[in-house]
């Protein structure tokens, strides 16, 4: 029963086993976290600052922690059967794109944007997010897509500095 449970958690309930583009399908899911987050904590319209503090509310925090345990634990159970960052676990996707866009307003260029820039950093695997790619831990399986959606987040916010006017 914990193995069905770890591997629904892990596919984010059956999208990582879509025959195509389960890692783009992940994204999106991770797109509607932020949706619901940011509505439900009225944040939809809110600056990076009031982001930031929303993120760090010891409630949030608690939050955060406790969804950081059950994606580790479902990675690392999902694994044994699936493999290694194996296609279908795509609960690393949703974390590194909600990590991408948390602190930002979600405007279509924001939400754009920061898909695909999350994308690209993903897919492509440069420096640091490889680095972790490579490795053969567990953890690495979700620490490669943090980093991505951190240096997305860092994109995203010089475009949005040089190109947008707030």
């Amino acid at each position: 029963m914990l193995q069905i449970v770890a591997q629904s958690l892990a596919s984010c309930l059956g999208l990582g086993l879509l025959p195509k583009a389960p890692g783009t399908f992940g994204s999106i899911a991770g797109l509607a976290l932020v949706y619901w987050w940011q509505s439900l904590t009225g944040l939809i319209t809110a600056s990076a600052y009031e982001h930031f503090l929303a993120l760090c509310d010891p409630v949030m925090l608690l939050v955060q922690l406790v969804a950081l345990v059950l994606t580790l634990w479902s990675i690392k159970v999902a694994e044994k059967p699936w493999g290694h960052d194996a296609s279908c676990i795509v609960i690393d996707e949703l974390v590194g794109m909600f990590y991408t866009l948390a602190l930002f307003p979600l405007t279509y260029f924001n939400l754009g944007v920061g898909f695909l820039l999350f994308r690209l950093f993903d897919i492509v695997k440069r420096g640091p997010v490889g680095y972790f790619d490579r490795r053969p831990e567990s953890w690495a399986t979700l620490v490669d897509d943090v980093l991505a959606g951190v240096l997305a987040a860092s994109v995203l916010g010089l475009l949005g500095v040089f190109l947008v006017k707030t």
